[in-house]
């Protein structure tokens, strides 16, 4: 799955922080404006829970940021 959006994406010097806890982007945004900074955290714990990925690029057809999440296909056995 793929997500895109038109914004003005993410600076690399934040990529290295992107999915830890409580890290925000802006310092504008805070707890007091509804920013806590967990919600990258929670989708990679999820995904990361199900043996998927999530990736970050620069999105080459809107110009804004690109959220990859990749997760393992398998079969169960159980019915």
């Amino acid at each position: 799955m793929t997500f895109e959006d038109e914004g003005p994406g993410i600076d690399e010097s934040h990529l290295k922080h992107l999915f830890k806890p409580f890290y925000r982007l802006e310092d504008s945004r805070s707890r007091l404006d509804g920013g806590t900074g967990l919600g990258l955290a929670v989708i990679d714990a999820i995904i990361e829970a199900h043996q998927g990925h999530i990736y970050y690029s620069k999105s080459k057809n809107l110009g804004g940021s690109c959220f990859t999440i990749q997760l393992n296909r398998k079969t169960s056995t159980h019915l």
